[in-house]
């Protein structure tokens, strides 16, 4: 079989897989809104989305401009160069995008792809200038540098201009509507949705039918030549059809505009980033019907073809809307991706996913010192007016169930990146979607004064962490699919077929990974405590405590076996051991918090408990870390351990400390803490068994029998699991008093 043959049908295969991964990312763009402020339950809102994907891909007229002759120079190339090109990107492409779609960031399949394109690119031909003796010359002749520049200005125009506008966008809305806005919705909410309707009227003509099947060129043109007329009209019809629905069946006005962007933007999206995923792929099946039964070499027959325009055929089409409407409703890394943005713009405090960094810190700083200094500039009458529209009842922030934001928000959101977007395309300018989805996102959350000056470091990071991503996207595509392109360049076609069973076993490994480190995440999801259970909250954190402690017990474990020396090494299971113990502890702080607030309404008595409970377990992690690190560095620095005679000094503490582990989980499995004695006379003994240990160490090391390193390692470990033993005592205690406050409020209510 021709070796050609077999690379296209690779390029298939990998164009079903960049499809899922691209969908999985993009999806955030279009979702976030809806998702982000509840307009309506997660299966409505992707039937919307899911409708306009499939509309948007097949209304699309399948120009693969981008992937034919938009970077790159195709009559300067054979078709062997062209499919070590196309091979490249789309195994780079893959393993990129699939990254930042399991570490939840968003990031654009625009720029992945033409970063892709232009790495294979120049490192084909850069390769070919220099067997032939034309130097750099002919790289210049074969990269189309414009496009390439064109689209790294629009990076950092997008970035500063959709945070800015949609800024100032929300903050004039919110004004205008406040956060009691309900009782504005049949005044200024259908105006304002009429308004917003025509907006994205005007998106979907200008970007979502910008080279689409169902729009012939004539209409395309009285379009672009009486777009205000048309926007007009649309307008005068909106505000009749919304004010009559609101009157007769009480529609709502904002989720109109929610519903509305949302299907916009999905159509936009999938009708023009159709070509980040299936661009590639279509360019090398065309390309090999170019040249098969030419009867030329395949290094010999220059593709000049490849620039003349040809139409997608409408199956292909059909295949790569149903894949991504799949993958929309399916794919967990699409909603982890959602997830981070929704996050970083919710209205309310609660946990920061990413760790605040100087700039962050320097950003706020200056922002907090800018906005004092506006507060006394403006008159206080202008200040308090403005308070008074953001101001928001602690009620709504409260609320269990509350959505991330508002519908305001969202339909800002949506409305501007629309405008914006097809702003740019009407005009020509390299502005990437993504990017003016995600930084109206944020603009607007600052705007609406999300970031308070308690979450503001954690969000200000986070975005810059996803702006930074932005800029690896280009970086690693560029010299990842280089690399690739280098490697078939030399390996020929079997090369550039392995390294697409290697993508798409990367691809396949790395989301049955997901799934099952998601499916843990949904279980212990699962597990958190519902409003039936609250009440006897001390109750549910035992089974947590007491599973707590079995991990804990394990790492220790580890611990003993790695002292005595046994094999093989037991210090990869005890970092195993330790990073379960560590997830439980974040999941017991996560329920402690969210509901010590709630409890110390109750019982001043039951909220210092769950602060004590929450302590002892820091206390208890803090120190097991330490312990960890113990043997840990010990093992990777190569050091040795005394001989038999002298660790069984520390390895004869195993069993009572077993034996107080044990007695503790009994304890607590079977609620027998009202007489606590023979655990304290266990603790006490244990403790005094520890200490006499450490005085022999002491004696031993005096006497020159072990090194001053091996007595210092084993002295600490001792010391360690002395703090353990006295931290989980007070574990214990601790439950039981918070237990006990726990059934004096419930007598107090019954």
């Amino acid at each position: 079989m021709d070796p050609y043959l077999l690379v296209v049908i690779t390029l298939v295969l990998l164009a079903v897989a960049d499809l899922i991964v691209g969908v999985s990312n993009d999806a955030v763009n279009f979702l976030n809104s809806a998702i982000g402020s509840k307009v309506a339950g997660r299966q409505t809102i992707l039937i919307i989305a899911a409708a306009g994907v499939l509309f948007g891909a097949l209304s699309s007229s399948g120009m693969m401009e981008i992937a034919r002759k938009g970077i790159f120079n195709p009559e300067m190339f054979a078709f062997s160069d062209v499919m070590v090109i196309f091979v490249a990107v789309m195994v780079a492409d893959i393993i990129l995008l699939d990254v930042f779609n399991s570490l939840g960031l968003p990031t654009s399949t625009t720029v992945s792809i033409v970063f892709d394109l232009l790495g294979a690119a120049v490192a084909v031909a850069i390769w070919k200038s220099l067997e032939s003796s034309s130097g750099f010359v002919g790289v210049a002749e074969a990269i189309n540098i414009s496009t390439a520049t064109a689209i790294i200005s629009g990076i950092f125009l997008s970035i500063g201009v959709a945070f800015s506008i949609g800024g100032i966008v929300q903050y004039l809305c919110r004004l205008w509507f406040s956060f009691k806005f309900e009782k504005h919705l049949k005044t200024h909410g259908v105006i304002f949705a009429s308004i917003a309707i025509s907006i994205i009227t005007y998106f979907l003509l200008i970007k979502g039918a910008k080279g689409s099947s169902f729009l012939s060129k004539d209409v395309s043109n009285f379009v672009a030549t009486h777009t205000l007329e048309l926007m007009g009209v649309v307008f005068l019809i909106s505000l009749l059809v919304i004010f009559i629905l609101v009157k007769t069946v009480n529609a709502h006005p904002l989720k109109i505009v929610v519903f509305t962007g949302t299907f916009s933007l999905a159509m936009a999206f999938a009708g023009n980033d159709l070509v980040n995923f299936i661009g590639v792929p279509l360019a090398g099946y065309q390309s090999f019907n170019i040249w098969d039964g030419s009867g030329i070499a395949p290094d010999m027959f220059m593709m000049d073809q490849l620039g003349a325009k040809v139409q997608t055929p409408f199956v292909f089409l059909l295949l790569a809307g149903l894949i991504m409407v799949v993958t929309l409703w399916f794919s967990g890394k699409a909603q982890k991706v959602t997830e981070t943005e929704v996050n970083l713009g919710r209205q309310d405090a609660g946990e920061e996913r990413f760790k605040p960094n100087l700039l962050s810190r320097v950003i706020v700083g200056g922002a907090l010192n800018m906005g004092s200094w506006m507060r006394t500039t403006l008159p206080a009458g202008a200040v308090r007016r403005m308070d008074v529209r953001f101001y928001k009842r602690i009620a709504e922030v409260s609320d269990y169930d509350r959505p991330a934001f508002d519908l305001v928000r969202a339909s800002v959101n949506l409305i501007v990146a629309s405008f914006l977007i097809a702003l740019a395309t009407s005009f020509k300018l390299p502005l990437s979607t993504t990017y003016v989805s995600f930084m109206v996102a944020m603009g607007t959350s600052l705007a609406d004064k999300a970031w308070g000056q308690e979450s503001a470091v954690y969000r200000v990071a986070g975005v810059l962490n996803v702006i930074g991503g932005w800029l690896i996207t280009a970086l690693m595509a560029f010299f990842t699919a280089g690399a690739f392109a280098t490697g078939i360049y030399f390996g020929g076609p079997w090369v550039a077929i392995l390294l697409g069973v290697l993508a798409l076993a990367f691809f396949v490994n790395s989301n049955l990974r997901f799934n099952k480190k998601q499916k843990a995440e949904t279980k212990l999801k699962a597990q958190e405590i519902d409003p039936e259970k609250q009440e006897r909250l001390f109750e549910v954190l035992k089974e947590d405590i007491i599973k707590l402690l079995a991990f804990e017990d394990e790492v220790v474990d580890h611990a003993f076996k790695y002292i005595k020396k046994e094999k093989p090494k037991p210090v990869r299971k005890l970092n195993h051991a330790w990073k379960d113990f560590e997830a439980e502890a974040d999941k017991l702080k996560k329920v402690v918090y969210k509901h010590v607030l709630k409890k110390s309404s109750h019982s001043e008595e039951y909220g210092v408990a769950l602060l004590f409970n929450q302590h002892h377990i820091d206390d208890l992690k803090k120190n097991l870390s330490a312990l960890v690190d113990l043997i840990t560095e010990h093992e990777k620095n190569h050091q040795s351990l005394p001989e038999e005679d002298y660790v069984k000094i520390v390895l004869n503490l195993k069993p009572s400390y077993q034996a107080y582990d044990k007695l503790i989980s009994e304890k607590l499995e079977r609620d027998l803490l009202l007489n606590i004695d023979d655990l304290l006379r266990l603790k006490k003994e244990t403790q005094e068994e520890m200490q006499d240990a450490l005085n022999q160490l002491m004696v031993i090391s005096s006497q020159k029998h072990i090194s001053h390193k091996q007595a210092i390692v084993l002295s600490e470990y001792i010391l360690l699991l002395k703090n353990l033993v006295a931290i989980k005592g007070r574990i214990v205690q601790n439950y039981q008093r918070g237990k006990d406050a726990e059934g004096s409020i419930l007598d107090a209510i019954v």
